[in-house]
């Protein structure tokens, strides 16, 4: 995640965290239980208020969280002190060195995170997601679709904002070796005039046998 996005939410951390804990994620959260692995080892990308990796963890799933906030982070704890051993600062892609990309999860969970990652980053991050996983993980990403005031990518808080149609999120993870189980349209639960789109996407086995050469081939491919 990019320097500027980064810098919005420890500015704006204690503001945004309240207002996370506020939104009605019911809808959501029923929709995670029905899709994840019960008691699963669960990675959440973009944690925010915590408010996503507390309902995991007391519905008894195994809950690494992290963000790019260190703030957020801090906001996390303090709402959700639970949370306090399993929260990391860590930012996608991962460094190669990142010690999490030793581990292996049997979900990943992404909510409003996609659209802070940059187009040129998105590849290496799917692929990323696919070696985190175990054979037949589960990856779960939300996006919003028709939010007003994006220009160039960026909406008016200066951070990366890149809504994409949900075929070309299902075709970019198609081609690293995942599957569509399902997706789902909802309202936002703060009544803003668009919409959120979840992407619920399978590991096909362990994962594409196919180089990353040919998979960069394939997609640049398909983009003409």
């Amino acid at each position: 995640m990019d320097a500027s996005t980064v810098l919005y939410y420890d500015k704006n951390a204690p503001s945004l965290a309240n207002r996370y804990e506020m939104a009605d994620m019911s809808y959501t959260h029923r929709t995670l239980i029905r899709h994840l692995p019960e008691g699963g080892k669960v990675l959440e990308i973009g944690c925010g208020s915590g408010r996503d990796a507390a309902f995991l963890l007391n519905h008894g799933f195994d809950v690494t969280a992290i963000d790019s906030s260190s703030e957020m982070l801090s906001t996390a704890i303090a709402y959700h002190p639970e949370l306090a051993e399993r929260t990391c600062r860590a930012s996608i892609p991962f460094s190669d060195k990142d010690p999490l990309l030793d581990r292996r999860f049997n979900a990943i969970v992404m909510i409003a995170t996609v659209m802070h990652i940059s187009d040129q980053d998105l590849f290496e991050c799917a692929c990323q997601l696919r070696q985190l996983l175990s054979p037949d993980g589960i990856v779960f990403i939300s996006t919003s679709l028709g939010r007003e005031g994006i220009v160039e990518g960026y909406d008016s808080e200066g951070r990366i904002y890149i809504e994409r149609q949900p075929d070309e999120l299902q075709l970019l993870f198609e081609r690293v070796g995942f599957r569509l189980i399902t997706n789902y349209q909802s309202e936002d639960s703060f009544g803003r005039n668009f919409s959120w789109i979840t992407l619920v996407m399978q590991l096909v086995g362990s994962g594409t046998t196919r180089s990353i050469d040919e998979i960069e081939t394939i997609i640049r491919r398909d983009r003409k």
